[in-house]
Formats: C-alpha cells, sequence, structure tokens
C-alpha cells in the first residue's frame, strides 16, 4: 500500500501525488510524486511502483523511479519535471517497481550519480552494471550517510531484502521517504532518529 498517510503529509509539507507542484512552506520542502498507484492529476497515468522528485533542500533528488520508463518520463513531463536539474538519484532497492525509469533519468542527466543500497544479489549486480555502461556514477551505501546538510541515507537496512530510506531534515522535523520499508517501516524510523536525534515530522512512500 502507498502513502497511507498522505493528507496529513500534504497539511505540513505540499506534497503532491501525481499533480502539479505548490509552493512549500517554510521548511522550503516540496516533494512531488511522479510515479504512484493512486491516481490525482488526469494527465498522469498510474502503475504499480515509486517515485518522488524532492526540492527545496540544497540538492534536487529524484528518489526512486517507478516500473516503466515510458510512464515515468510521460508522468515527468506532464508534472514539467526537468529530470535535467536532477543532483542526485537514490534508489532504495533493487525491485522492478522502483528502477525503472532510472535510465530515463540519466539520458536527461548525463552521469548522474546513483546511490544505491548494499546488495550482492545478482539482480542488483545487474542494475548497478547497466547504470555505470550507460554513463550513470554508482554509489553503494552500507552506513548512514549525508548527502547535504540537510539530507541523509539510513544505509543499507534489512536481511533478505536490502534496502534503504531517505531522511530530509526540515524545521518542523525529520521527513522519511521510504521506498518499500520491506525492513521495517518502524525500523526504518528508529534509524532515522538514531542517526540524527530528531524527531519525526513525516513519513511516506511505500509500506510493506
Amino acid at each position: 500500500m502507498k502513502t497511507p498517510c498522505l493528507f496529513a503529509i500534504c497539511l505540513l509539507f505540499g506534497i503532491i501525488l501525481t499533480a502539479a507542484p505548490v509552493s512549500a512552506d517554510e521548511t522550503g520542502l516540496t516533494i512531488t510524486i511522479i510515479y504512484d498507484n493512486y491516481p490525482a492529476d488526469p494527465a498522469c497515468a498510474t502503475d504499480w511502483g515509486f517515485s518522488c522528485f524532492i526540492e527545496g533542500l540544497g540538492k534536487t533528488i529524484l528518489f526512486d523511479a517507478g516500473t516503466r520508463e515510458d510512464l515515468f518520463l510521460k508522468n515527468a513531463a506532464a508534472l514539467k519535471i526537468d529530470l535535467g536539474r536532477v543532483d542526485i538519484a537514490v534508489l532504495s532497492h533493487f525491485h522492478g517497481d522502483h528502477f525503472g525509469g532510472l535510465e530515463g533519468a540519466l539520458r536527461n542527466r548525463p552521469g548522474l550519480t546513483f546511490y544505491v543500497p548494499v546488495d550482492k544479489a545478482r539482480p542488483a549486480v545487474l542494475v548497478s552494471e547497466k547504470l555505470e555502461k550507460a554513463g550513470g556514477k554508482v554509489v553503494p551505501v552500507d552506513q548512514g550517510l549525508k548527502l547535504g546538510q540537510s539530507i541523509m541515507l539510513t544505509g543499507t537496512l534489512g536481511d533478505e531484502i536490502k534496502e534503504q530510506s531517505l531522511v530530509l531534515d526540515t524545521s518542523r522535523g525529520l521527513v522519511v521517504v521510504a521506498g518499500c520499508a520491506h525492513p521495517g517501516i518502524v525500523k526504518i524510523v528508529e534509524k532515522a532518529r538514531e542517526l540524527t536525534g530528531r524527531p519525526i515530522a513525516a513519513v511516506l512512500g511505500g509500506f510493506h
């Protein structure tokens, strides 16, 4: 199930579910969901998978890229998202409904750096090799890692399924973005608090 806390999050941060961006509040944070299975904007197609575009914290971030590249690019265009502005791309985990549009993002932003969880499974290795051959830079993330003053990754979590989440530090507290939350959303949130010592303001993404 995707984004079950969406309505509460919208009130706090101006987060959009496959819809045109709105002004961020005083936190400076805007999150636009590009790919999801819940409709909001008739110009966007829905599908199983997740992707969001994050602005306002010093770096522009692409988090995951849905299942189908064509649909990912179509929705990004409908939302007037310029993928050429992406500074960094984060892949939560190596399931097909989260990395489908990454090569499309790379074509729009040559040389893009992809932060991926540490995973020695064959599918993970193949995806990383594919991105590198296409001209991307792949950075495996094992432990918690700061990507900017207000941007952090939890590092790789989970046993059977390896996954990482994004942690955004705002004036109202932490916003945690999860891809599927296979390690457990409670464990992910606890990790975010452990790394920062900050309170949680909102959590969004996939909550398996």
